[in-house]
């Protein structure tokens, strides 16, 4: 899964553009992102998996000080905001499954599904 943020990371023109802060599920709870976002130099707002700090070795304490951290705080903060989106696009406009096969349908489904709730938004300001 490291390996795909790395390419991901690698697509992008200038580090002007990048986040100060990347946020993500359970899911993305892997060592190697964690060290390629410290390598990125940006702060990981990941959710940790629970076994990353009930463990009893030298290596809980990494784990432990970045959930201390600041931004690990501001970053779970504001997590809610962005599953908020992603549940309404899943449940009122059909993202919870794919209509067709394959990659290049379900990626147009993706982006027609992603313009829908933002062209909800424009229209009620």
């Amino acid at each position: 899964m490291g390996s795909c943020l790395c390419v991901w990371w690698s697509t992008i023109g200038s580090k002007a553009c990048w986040p100060k802060r990347m946020r993500g599920d359970r899911g993305y709870d892997d060592t190697e992102n964690h060290y390629l976002l410290v390598h990125l130099g940006l702060h990981a707002a990941t959710k940790l998996k629970a076994y990353r700090t009930q463990k009893k070795d030298k290596n809980k304490q990494v784990w432990v000080a970045l959930l201390a951290s600041p931004a690990y705080r501001l970053g779970q903060q504001e997590r809610y905001k962005i599953e908020r989106k992603y549940g309404e696009a899943r449940v009122q406009h059909g993202l919870r499954r794919s209509r067709d096969f394959g990659w290049l349908r379900y990626a147009i489904q993706a982006y027609l599904t992603a313009i829908v709730p933002n062209l909800k938004r424009l229209a009620s300001c």
